[in-house]
């Protein structure tokens, strides 16, 4: 932090934005969000809402955006420039464009602020507005401020001192024009890292299982390598565009959980106006890959959207649906695989599919369980640590089911048709034996983590016991 706070400084008021200043994130876009968590289908009034004005719109959201204020994230930058300020004697302002419901719910939560300038009735506090407000009060050069926005450039024009919280170098330069005797605090621009874990690019691994129905049907040629990349591509974007609608949905809660607070629109590394086109284009580029593939594909995709979106609208708080619906999406992408190929799936495939993954998905809830054993719920779930118990026993049930039926498989006309050496697949029993039950045992000592299926993409000994697999099938073609 940069020490711009002198003892001559005492008297002189500093002046502070809200939204994406002392704030990591902007409350008219939490607003929305919150609002269309709860209704979402108040979306098609929001064109009305807007024609009625600005500060009309705001005063709608108001509510949902105050609703959960103390919980969003701060730039620790500018609380510390305050508390600073504040040690000091200065006297501090809130000024935000932001409704005065919101911005007082902001004051309270800090408890650093003389008063607070906000929009009230049919004024919107920004650019302007705001400038002449704080000259009317302060006098010109009779105050500091700190924004963040080509917006506030006519407020440092008229400061005394200004402090820009900008990431970008546009705005950056606009403050050191409008104000020489400008000071930059920090403020990280979104990285590429951000936007891969708001996109969950680490998850796209699970939709390899695209390329299961090509693999298990020696389908080894150039055109069904590239329709299953195809459909690859397809379910990774949708699956993105849904991790943000996920995310979203789940602002308040993730910034209350000890691990989840990090995702990047929660902790506000990606700002969440920047939601609406990234999920555009993982949309569009999702509906693209539907041009090249049969019409069965394009509906089994629609259908692992709608079902993903009803899991996050509703499903994952209803009793054991949420496991059923894990596992039905898991198997709808080897169904996609599948349908791009243009063939039907395995009635084996599908058998061991459904009891794997809702095996993995019992897992995936007992592990949430443990991790939550001091509350003795799962906050935002229909279970109870007292269900810890039957749902191991249905995890052990139904793992063990997929396994039985992998092996009788073996002694299957599929199998003999398809490989020289069926009875080498025996071989793979003892390694599914042996890696299905190192989860349960990891599970039930609560070092799963969030998802067993990314513990075992990530897992050295899941991915040898997937190598010599792989291994023995070769050698019984």
């Amino acid at each position: 932090m940069i020490d711009t706070n002198t003892p001559a400084d005492a008297a002189i008021p500093l002046v502070s934005d809200l939204d994406d200043t002392l704030l990591r994130t902007d409350t008219l876009c939490e607003g929305v969000v919150a609002h269309l968590a709860e209704q979402p289908l108040a979306i098609f009034r929001f064109p009305g809402w807007l024609r009625l004005g600005k500060p009309a719109f705001k005063a709608r959201l108001a509510k949902s955006a105050a609703e959960n204020l103390a919980v969003y994230p701060v730039n620790e930058v500018v609380l510390a420039q305050l508390e600073q300020a504040a040690r000091q004697g200065r006297p501090l302002y809130l000024a935000t464009a932001s409704r005065r419901e919101v911005a007082e719910a902001a004051a309270a939560r800090f408890g650093l602020f003389t008063e607070v300038f906000a929009t009230e009735g049919a004024v919107n506090l920004k650019g302007q507005a705001k400038a002449e407000l704080l000259v009317a009060k302060f006098g010109d050069k009779g105050f500091d401020y700190i924004g963040d926005s080509l917006a506030d450039v006519p407020v440092w024009r008229v400061a005394r001192r200004a402090f820009c919280v900008a990431a970008d170098e546009q705005t950056r330069q606009a403050a050191l024009a409008a104000n020489a005797d400008c000071q930059m605090l920090w403020r990280p621009a979104p990285s590429f890292t951000d936007y891969r874990r708001a996109l969950r690019m680490q998850q796209w691994v699970k939709n390899l299982l695209v390329f299961a129905p090509m693999i298990l049907a020696h389908a080894f040629n150039f055109a069904a390598f590239f329709y299953s990349l195809i459909a690859f591509i397809g379910f990774c974007c949708c699956a993105s565009a849904i991790y943000i609608v996920n995310d979203l949905s789940d602002l308040a809660s993730d910034r209350r959980h000890p691990s989840k607070q990090r995702r990047p629109f929660a902790c506000g590394a990606v700002p969440l106006r920047r939601a609406a086109p990234l999920f555009s284009g993982c949309a569009a580029l999702a509906l693209l890959t539907c041009c090249f593939l049969p019409g069965r594909y394009a509906l089994l995709l629609a259908g692992y959207f709608l079902l993903t979106v009803g899991y996050t609208a509703r499903l994952k708080k209803m009793l054991f649906i949420d496991v059923v619906v894990l596992a039905s999406l898991y198997v709808l992408r080897i169904l996609g695989g599948a349908a791009a190929l243009g063939g039907a799936t395995s009635n084996w495939l599908l058998a061991f599919g459904i009891f794997i993954f809702t095996g993995l998905a019992l897992l995936k809830r007992t592990g949430d369980l443990i991790q939550h054993e001091a509350v003795g719920l799962l906050p935002g779930r229909a279970y109870r640590f007292a269900d810890k118990t039957i749902l191991e026993m249905m995890a052990v049930c139904s793992g063990f089911s997929a396994i039985v039926i992998a092996a009788l498989y073996i002694d299957s006309l599929k199998a003999e048709n398809l490989y020289r050496h069926p009875l080498a697949l025996w071989l793979t029993c003892p390694l599914l034996l042996y890696w299905y039950g190192r989860l349960l045992i990891i599970t039930n000592r609560g070092e799963m983590g969030d998802d067993p299926v990314y513990f075992t993409i990530r897992d050295r000994a899941s991915r040898y016991c997937l190598l010599a697999v792989l291994l023995i099938m070769l050698v019984a073609m």
